[in-house]
C-alpha cells in the first residue's frame, strides 16, 4: 500500500459492531475487534465503541491478555466509570454539549445537530471538545445531502474543531448501497468515507466549499489516484504529509460496524 493511501486510513475506523446494521452480540463483537486489530488490515482500525452502561459486559468479553484497546464510550452525562481489564479509555462521545459530560482530560465528540453553526462555535471555545456528524443510518432519509456535510466541513476547518464521522460510511467511494445487511434490504446512495476524508483534508488546506461539494458529490474511482508522495481528487493535490496533518488535527476518524465493508470496498478498487 503506498504511503498517501496508508496516511489517510491510519486508525482511522472506530470499531462499532454493537450497532445496527451489524448489531452484533459483545463476545462476537469483541472477538471481531481483536481479529481486525490483528490483521494485516489492522492498521487502520481505532478504538471500539461501547456505551457506558456497557463497559462491564465488555470486560468480561474480551481477552483477558495483550495490547491495551483504546475505547470510546457513549455516554448521557458524568464520568465513564473505569474500565476494567486491558482497556484505555481515550475518548467519550455524547448527544448534546451540555449534558454534564465530565470528560476527566479525555477528548469530547459532541453531536452536531442539523443546524450546526452555533454548536460548533460552542465548541471551538472549550479544549478538548470535538463535533461528531452521522453521515448515515439505517432509512434513506437518514443520510445528510452532500450540500450539508460540506458546508459543516467548510465552517468546522475554519474554526479549527476536529470531527469524527459516524454511520453510513461503509464503503470507500459514494453510491448505491444496501441499507442493512438483510436480503433483499432497501439501497440508498451514501457518502464514501475517501469522498469525506479527502473533502475534509482539503478544507483544512483551505480549498473553497464548493471544491469540498465536489470532492464528496464524486462517485469515479478514476478520479481518486494514491501515490507514494500525492494523493489527487477532482483536480486538487494533496501531499501524503498535509493528509497526515489533516487526520491527525481535524479528520480524526468514522465509526463503522464493520471493518471487513471498508477493507472488501478498498480491494474491489485495487487500493490494497
Amino acid at each position: 500500500m503506498n504511503v498517501s493511501l496508508k496516511a489517510l486510513l491510519r486508525e482511522g475506523i472506530d470499531y462499532a459492531g454493537l450497532f445496527p446494521p451489524a448489531g452484533l452480540g459483545m463476545e462476537e463483537a469483541a472477538t471481531e475487534y481483536e481479529r481486525a486489530l490483528k490483521s494485516p488490515f489492522g492498521f487502520a482500525v481505532g478504538r471500539f465503541v461501547v456505551p457506558a452502561r456497557r463497559l462491564d459486559e465488555l470486560a468480561a468479553a474480551a481477552p483477558k491478555q495483550g495490547e491495551a484497546w483504546r475505547l470510546s464510550v457513549l455516554v448521557d452525562g458524568g464520568a465513564p466509570a473505569p474500565a476494567a481489564g486491558r482497556f484505555v479509555i481515550d475518548a467519550v462521545e455524547t448527544k448534546t454539549l451540555d449534558a454534564g459530560v465530565d470528560a476527566s482530560g479525555r477528548a469530547v465528540f459532541v453531536e452536531m445537530p442539523v443546524e450546526f453553526a452555533g454548536a460548533l462555535d460552542g465548541l471551538a471555545r472549550r479544549p478538548r471538545m470535538r463535533a461528531k456528524i452521522r453521515t448515515g443510518g439505517l432509512t434513506a432519509e437518514a443520510f445528510p445531502r452532500v450540500e450539508w456535510v460540506a458546508a459543516f466541513l467548510a465552517r468546522a476547518a475554519m474554526l479549527r474543531v476536529p470531527f469524527k464521522a459516524t454511520a453510513g460510511l461503509h464503503h470507500p467511494l459514494r453510491g448505491e448501497y444496501a441499507l442493512t445487511y438483510e436480503e433483499g434490504s432497501r439501497r440508498a446512495v451514501m457518502h464514501g468515507f475517501l469522498n469525506v476524508f479527502l473533502a475534509a483534508a482539503c478544507a483544512w488546506f483551505g480549498q473553497s466549499e464548493a471544491v469540498v461539494r465536489r470532492i464528496l458529490a464524486e462517485t469515479d474511482a478514476g478520479e481518486f489516484r494514491f501515490s507514494e508522495g500525492f494523493v489527487r481528487c477532482c483536480g486538487v493535490s494533496l501531499t501524503s504529509q498535509q493528509v497526515e496533518e489533516a487526520r491527525r488535527s481535524f479528520a480524526l476518524g468514522f465509526g463503522s460496524c464493520s471493518v471487513e465493508d471498508p477493507e472488501r470496498g478498498l480491494r474491489g478498487l485495487g487500493l490494497l
